[in-house]
């Protein structure tokens, strides 16, 4: 079992980095698949002032800008998450030399392997949901917006907004507080800091019943906050109907696990495949046909993910009977 579990991680790895690939190909296309979409509307773009989400609030920059400005900046602001994430944790250049052994064993401990595995996972599990609801007519809707380019730059933006949002500043704050406020430790400003981006961060010199109160504290907050977020996503009036409540509170769960756990580049990265990725794939293909592989592949690799988490259930369960006997 030990070296199936090794060799399954191997093809999940060597998997991973061919999405790497793929998602830096995405990010140097989106300006063409922005160029698409522009041609599907009628009349200039125009400018706009950005919302920015504060603890869910929104408000909007003073400033009106393009939507080309707009784009330019969420992939230069792209690209710096996706590599960072690829040497969080355990370093890819590691990762991919253990997996040349057969022993990616590691592989959920690399931000940037974890980060699209588990969401992948998400994708597939959220797609099966959602067939589920609308069979039993339980509608999901779809964002409405008259202008397809602006659509497009609104589903890139809307994933870092919300985890600024949500993320950041829901979760984080109060991770602050908790460390700020926690008794007989060596409070260090840079390490608060640092926390609001890595939060795990913030635990290093606690005892384990602090860090214990901290995780306790933390999924609490996930939860509430999934809740919000898909109740809100309802509420926004974008076009989603009901069914969007549960689809959001899920991915919300993911996004607050791998904020706390992997840190904020994880969480942006997830919300970034989970808006990005699936729309310029889809806008992509309706010039070149391949791009239809993306939205496909992606839940194709959560049931890769899904099978993986069963075999190693099957091991534990396998090992404890042994130690039973």
């Amino acid at each position: 079992m030990d070296r199936l579990e090794g060799a399954y991680l191997t093809i999940l790895t060597l998997i991973g980095l061919s999405t790497a690939i793929y998602f830096i190909a995405l990010l140097i296309l989106a300006p063409y698949a922005f160029s698409i979409a522009k041609e599907w509307q009628s009349g200039a773009m125009g400018t706009t002032r950005i919302p920015v989400y504060f603890f869910a609030i929104s408000v909007l920059i003073p400033v009106r800008v393009s939507a080309e400005l707009i784009l330019l900046m969420l992939i230069l602001i792209y690209s710096i998450i996706l590599v960072k994430t690829l040497f969080d944790g355990i370093e890819i250049g590691y990762l991919v030399k253990s997996a040349m052994r057969g022993e990616a064993r590691e592989f959920f401990r690399n931000s940037f392997m974890s980060t699209v595995a588990l969401t992948c996972l998400t994708i597939f599990l959220v797609g099966l949901l959602s067939t589920v609801q609308e069979s039993a007519g339980i509608p999901t809707g779809t964002i409405k917006m008259e202008s397809p380019a602006w659509r497009y730059i609104l589903i890139f933006y809307s994933a870092l907004n919300e985890e600024i949002g949500f993320r950041l500043t829901i979760l984080g704050f109060p991770c602050f507080i908790f460390y700020a406020f926690s008794e007989n430790l060596n409070y260090s400003s840079i390490r608060a800091l640092k926390g609001l981006f890595y939060p795990l961060e913030l635990t290093k010199e606690m005892n384990e019943e602090r860090k214990k109160l901290f995780l306790l504290v933390s999924w609490t907050l996930i939860l509430l906050t999934s809740i919000a977020f898909g109740i809100l996503h309802y509420l926004s009036g974008a076009g989603w109907e009901v069914g969007k409540i549960s689809l959001a509170a899920i991915s919300s769960v993911l996004l607050g696990y791998l904020y706390i756990y992997h840190g904020f580049p994880a969480c942006a990265l997830s919300h970034w495949i989970f808006n990005f990725v699936t729309e310029t794939s889809i806008i992509l293909s309706s010039k070149h046909e391949f791009f239809l592989f993306g939205n496909r592949f992606i839940p194709a690799f959560g049931y890769l993910v899904a099978l993986y988490f069963i075999i190693k259930l099957a091991k534990e369960a396998y090992n404890n009977r042994g130690k039973a006997d």
